[in-house]
Order: structure tokens, then C-alpha cells, then sequence
């Protein structure tokens, strides 16, 4: 009897055993999906588009990446009136904006905007009183822009610079 109660024991603490290392190894892939989910979080690019209106140099719009990780461009789209437009040429013809005063920035496939940085989208240089009110409100009433862009992860998303115009 002390045998059968002694290999009956002894199989329980195997079954025991066993149960607790699936367990153990059950809980460490979820710490391992939860560790690699939380490092794509931090990585996470997160553009924002600003309208710069104070009395600088140069006002216009800007792009900057407010998250912790490089935003990989893949795609701008210009709108004006909500009409897409092939480029920025053809969106200040349109807005009938003084060229002389105006400055793209013309972001190719791929093109990496880092983590805190800012980057002007369309600028246009102050010197130019009269034509800087018209450029303001085209930019504030007219135009629109969509970006879309990955992290470093494969996670992409868009951006409106203006929901309602896109």
C-alpha cells in the first residue's frame, strides 16, 4: 500500500510539474507579444500638420512628426477645393498665388521625415504683404494635402492636413 501511495504521489507531483512549465511557457510568449507590441508602439511615427501664421520670415504649411519613430513617406496627394491636383506648380496656378514668393517641398517615395523634426509643406516668404493675405487664405480655405506614411514596423496610416477638403 505504502508503494501504491508513494508512486501515486509521485505522479501527481509530475502532473503538477508539467502543468506549471506550460503555464510558465504560456505566460512567457505573452510577455514576448506584449514586449514586441509595446517597442512598435514606441517607435510609432505621428505626423501633424500645422498652419504657421504668426508674422515669421516665412509662413505656411508644415509638416512635423510629433511620435518616437521615422515616418516613412509613402504618398502625397494635393488637393485644391477638393479636387486633386497632379502637383504643386498646378495648385498655386490654381490658387493664383505669386510664385515668386512661394516654396515647396517636393517629398519623393520613401523619403524619411525623423522623429521631432518639421518640415515646411508649402512656405511663403513675408516680404510680400499683399500677396501673403491671398496665400493665407488659399492655404486656410482652399488647399489640403494627404499623406500617407509607415512606421518603421510596416504600420501605415494617412494624414489630412484638413478632413473636410480631402
Amino acid at each position: 500500500m505504502k508503494d501504491f501511495r508513494q508512486s501515486n504521489l509521485s505522479h501527481i507531483i509530475s502532473i503538477v510539474t508539467l502543468c506549471a512549465l506550460i503555464i510558465s511557457m504560456f505566460v512567457s510568449a505573452y510577455q514576448a507579444y506584449e514586449t514586441r507590441h509595446h517597442d512598435g508602439l514606441s517607435m510609432r511615427p505621428m505626423l501633424t500638420f500645422y498652419y504657421n501664421t504668426d508674422d515669421e520670415p516665412v509662413v505656411g504649411l508644415s509638416l512635423e512628426n510629433d511620435g518616437l519613430g521615422p515616418a516613412i513617406l509613402k504618398s502625397i496627394v494635393i488637393y485644391v477645393n477638393r479636387v486633386p491636383v497632379k502637383d504643386w506648380d498646378k495648385a498655386i496656378d490654381d490658387g493664383k498665388i505669386n510664385n515668386d514668393y512661394v516654396h515647396e517641398t517636393d517629398f519623393d517615395k520613401n523619403d524619411v521625415l525623423p522623429a521631432g523634426r518639421s518640415e515646411f509643406v508649402l512656405s511663403y516668404l513675408t516680404k510680400d504683404r499683399k500677396g501673403l493675405k491671398r496665400f493665407m487664405e488659399f492655404v486656410d480655405k482652399h488647399l489640403a494635402v494627404s499623406i500617407n506614411y509607415c512606421s518603421i514596423n510596416g504600420e501605415c496610416q494617412t494624414k489630412y492636413s484638413s478632413e473636410g477638403r480631402c
